[in-house]
């Protein structure tokens, strides 16, 4: 607590203690005053930023776009995998049954 100013009677100078709160409120008038600016200057800043609906809808159909494109080609990879794995099996058997058929045909 700050040190209080004493009059000649002993007590403390109202007047004084006026100025340390007018002081103060000055302060604190000041610190609200700017917390006001900031805020306004933030809520400009999100309303400058936002997106609208318009663009959002353009937003949502380019990856609905995406996203079907996307199972088209991984549909396409697994059914190329699938015959990559039907022809080796092909090979392998062919490989296991062509000795057996040379032999039949000398």
């Amino acid at each position: 607590m700050p040190p209080r100013l004493v009059n000649g009677n002993g007590h403390s100078s109202d007047h004084d203690l006026l100025i340390r709160i007018d002081t103060r409120l000055e302060v604190l008038a000041s610190n609200v005053a700017q917390n006001h600016n900031d805020f306004t200057n933030r809520l400009n800043t999100l309303d400058k930023e936002k997106v609208d609906y318009k663009e959002l809808d353009v937003l949502r159909k380019t990856i609905s776009e995406q996203q079907s494109a996307g199972k088209e080609l991984a549909d396409k990879v697994d059914w190329t995998r699938r015959m990559v794995w039907i022809a080796i099996g092909a090979m392998g058997a062919l490989n296991l049954v062509w000795p057996i058929i040379l032999a039949l045909h000398k």
